[in-house]
């Protein structure tokens, strides 16, 4: 019986187990900790709008948050590549995290850092193009702006690298290239690690001084 308690207990729990938003109404951030141990640190005042997003994970009375990039010049990119006979060019396939409202600008596949659009997420080039490095590059363009078309009024990130990938085999003609990113990283605030400690109902954020109160916010 005692046993058929504590289980039911826990089941319950579980299931209660809800997203928790903070505020801190006079830095101007938001919190959101996430039941699957992500989060979202938004800070908007004015024309100013960042983000940092990553994993986090409590130990006692401690909250410790590790965002999910330190280096806007090397995100990490996965890479397959495969050798498909009887090919006559070599054929790149991106795939991104775009979602609505937050697509990426432009992006360009780096072929020993020669620039190739690769916006319609597939490129082909010629089967004796001899190349040696794959990276990523997205980036704002700003002859939007130049033209008198305002893309949006805060400051973004101008450009985005991914890491370095070195290519296995020579004989590799198709590449599956899955960069984990969409327009929000233009807004990215890479800020490596959060201590927050709990004090009460609230968080206090240690290496910024900032207290965080529960937000009714859903």
């Amino acid at each position: 019986m005692i046993v058929f308690l504590f289980l039911f207990i826990m089941s319950t729990a579980i299931f209660t187990l809800k997203d928790t938003n903070y505020r801190s109404k006079r830095d101007f951030y938001q919190l959101e900790l996430k039941v699957d141990s992500t989060f979202m640190l938004t800070y908007h005042i004015g024309y100013h709008l960042k983000y940092t997003w990553g994993k986090w994970h409590k130990a006692r009375n401690e909250y410790h948050l590790k965002g999910a990039f330190n280096d806007l010049t090397s995100i990490p990119i996965q890479v397959n590549e495969t050798k498909i006979e009887d090919s006559d060019s070599i054929t790149f396939v991106l795939s991104t995290n775009i979602k609505s409202g937050y697509s990426l600008d432009k992006i360009q596949l780096l072929l020993d850092s020669i620039p190739f659009c690769i916006m319609t997420e597939t490129l082909k080039v010629h089967s004796q193009y001899d190349f040696s490095k794959i990276r990523l590059r997205t980036y704002i363009d700003h002859s939007y702006v130049d033209s008198g078309y305002i893309v949006t009024p805060y400051y973004l990130n101008d450009e985005i690298f991914s890491e370095e990938y070195l290519i296995r085999s020579n004989e590799s003609n198709y590449f599956e290239l899955q960069w984990g990113i969409d327009g929000k990283i233009y807004g990215y605030d890479p800020i490596e690690r959060i201590t927050l400690k709990r004090r009460i109902n609230k968080l206090f954020w240690v290496e910024r001084n900032v207290t965080f109160s529960k937000s009714k916010r859903k």
